[in-house]
């Protein structure tokens, strides 16, 4: 059997994001997938977004993070949630219906 061995290229980050938008409601959406060289708590916040549609503010998150190797494959590491400031309960209960309407 051949062993092939693969270098490790980065970091593919996906998932939803918590978002205030202009009228003031909380709600939800997907975000645009991004990539990172490294692991880093600041870089993924940093990078969190809207895909584009326009909100007052990014209030969380809940991401899955995939090792990325040459070649293409994608490797799923781990998934971790981000709360920006909402009230602990009010983050739990968005992370629910999330949970249960969309993943």
């Amino acid at each position: 059997m051949k062993t092939i061995t693969l270098k490790k290229t980065g970091y593919y980050i996906k998932g939803i994001a918590i978002i205030k938008d202009w009228w003031g409601q909380t709600g939800w959406i997907e975000m645009e997938p991004f990539t990172l060289s490294r692991i880093n708590e600041k870089e993924i916040i940093k990078n969190l977004n809207d895909n584009g549609f326009g909100c007052q503010e990014i209030e969380g998150a809940i991401v899955d993070i995939f090792e990325l190797y040459e070649k293409g494959l994608k490797v799923f590491k781990e998934e971790r949630t981000f709360n920006l400031g909402l009230e602990e309960k009010e983050f739990e209960r968005i992370q629910e219906e999330i949970i249960k309407n969309y993943l």
